[in-house]
């Protein structure tokens, strides 16, 4: 599932990321320029003399200042040796919206942007494309730090050699400090694709990394996790700390991550070891799990993960998967929520596991979701005992299979049964519906509810939003008095 070999990846980092300088001591905000056919032996100060490295210009900013890079292809790594402060980012972007490449081809590199303990950093509108090898990375963040944004950026083709034994990183963060976090950390906007990366990840968090977020990018065509937030890995040696923490994965596309190993289960967004983490209004499908939350370190959980309001479908695995994987060899799920998602034909190579699989939890809230099944009817799975299985409450869904009800396939603690049949053995799910949720346009994936959907109104007549939660589209998710179940709330015109 996640990279077991993380600890390598960050001894080798410092051996192919190396940079000196010392920042410039400036009054004032400046911006410096950088253009394939500049001289480091300029000012850099003007379009008409720009340096010709981004290392150059990065060895000299100062807090505040900005580094623009004129339009091209180069051929450079760089190591972003400053920092910024309260007082001011420093930003390094494409120049006039021009497109900047930052391309590895042409070198043996670990990895194209790297940072050490850096705070107030802005990266923004380039490219990076082409780091190739074991372990390569296109932006690696580690130690400590904070204010770090990564914005608007595309990220391709970063490879590693031997899938089968290794892996790389289109963007790692990694807090490797037991003491200071890497925190105030954005993500946004990022289109991060076509990458090998083996045992790795497109976006992947780390160690210790606190107040995080990772929204509005487009992941898709990686060759296993799409996004993953971990730990309990080792990557800093506080078991306190080593955990991402105080999270948000918000309104990302992300399809096509897709293990290639025969019994790979790649997921599009995965929790592993995290701790308060808040996933909603993201759109997956086309990936093995759609959305997995679990925990691979025995002894360790992942606690306090919501999922809501989210679309998952067409995964090949199953919908939404929630717990840990095994009795013996994983840590478990804890005091998490499965809430307002909409999983439509999951399951697509009919593993038996369905758009629902609660595996090893402890206090799991299940409500107000839409479950649709394929045509093999099987709609939740649960191979777990009572002792494993823990303190868990189903309720106000919207279930439905083709078959009908009387097809359907629920396994809970171990035991096969139909919808009626579940029901009563389960004492969950009391006051759900099995009913088709009359979709605009299934065929078309609008999962918006028609007028007559049995499943408006139909959520938890008691539940209350907080901090203005709000569904796919952005509308409040109470609009007429009552929660629908699903992640698009029916709103009538005025």
């Amino acid at each position: 599932m996640t990279t077991k070999v993380l600890a390598l990846l960050l001894s080798l980092a410092g051996l192919f990321c190396q940079g000196t300088g010392t920042a410039a001591t400036n009054t004032a905000a400046s911006t410096y320029y950088v253009s394939p056919s500049g001289s480091d032996s300029n000012s850099g100060l003007t379009v008409s003399a720009p340096f010709k490295t981004i290392q150059k210009a990065c060895d000299t900013v100062s807090p505040g200042d900005t580094i623009d890079i004129m339009g091209g292809t180069y051929n450079q790594t760089f190591n972003i040796t400053n920092s910024g402060s309260s007082s001011g980012y420093i930003t390094i972007k494409n120049y006039d919206n021009q497109r900047v490449v930052i391309d590895g081809s042409k070198m043996d590199a670990a990895c194209l942007i790297y940072l050490n303990n850096a705070q107030y950093i802005k990266i923004e509108g380039l490219e990076l494309c082409n780091a190739t090898g074991d372990w390569a990375a296109g932006i690696y963040v580690e130690g400590s730090g904070s204010h770090i944004q990564i914005v608007d950026n595309k990220i391709y083709h970063i490879d590693c050699d031997n899938p089968g034994e290794a892996g790389s990183n289109p963007i790692l963060i990694a807090g490797t400090d037991s003491v200071t976090p890497i925190s105030d950390l954005v993500i946004d906007g990022n289109q991060v694709y076509d990458c090998t990366v083996g045992w790795c990840e497109g976006i992947s968090l780390d160690g210790n990394v606190s107040q995080w977020e990772i929204t509005n990018n487009i992941i898709h065509d990686i060759g296993n996790i799409g996004i993953d937030a971990q730990g309990h890995w080792g990557t800093c040696a506080d078991e306190e700390t080593d955990q991402a923490r105080y999270g948000l994965i918000a309104d990302n596309t992300v399809y096509n991550c897709n293990s290639p190993n025969e019994d790979g289960t790649a997921a599009g967004i995965y929790i592993d070891g995290a701790a308060t983490v808040t996933i909603e209004r993201n759109t997956v499908y086309q990936t093995q799990h759609g959305i997995e939350v679990g925990c691979e370190n025995d002894g360790y959980t992942a606690d306090q993960i919501t999922v809501r309001d989210n679309i998952i479908y067409h995964n090949s695995k199953g919908g939404i998967y929630i717990g840990g994987y095994s009795s013996e060899d994983a840590g478990s799920v804890t005091n998490s929520s499965v809430i307002n998602n909409t999983c439509f034909e999951n399951d697509t190579e009919y593993t038996e596991t369905g758009e629902l699989s609660v595996e090893k939890v402890d206090h799991l809230t299940v409500a107000n979701n839409i479950f649709y099944s394929t045509d093999q009817n099987i709609l939740m799975s649960n191979w777990f005992d009572s002792q494993e299985t823990a303190h868990v409450t189903m309720n106000y869904n919207d279930w439905y299979c083709p078959g009908g009800i009387n097809a359907s396939q629920f396994v809970w603690l171990s035991e096969e049964y139909s919808f009626s049949g579940y029901r009563s053995a389960s004492f969950q799910d009391q006051n759900s519906l099995f009913s088709k949720p009359l979709f605009l346009n299934e065929t078309a994936f609008d999962f918006h509810p028609q007028a007559s959907s049995p499943s408006i109104n139909a959520g938890n007549p008691a539940y209350v939003i907080i901090d203005d939660e709000a569904d796919l589209d952005g509308n409040l998710r109470i609009s007429d008095g009552r929660i629908d179940c699903g992640a698009l709330e029916y709103v009538t015109a005025d």
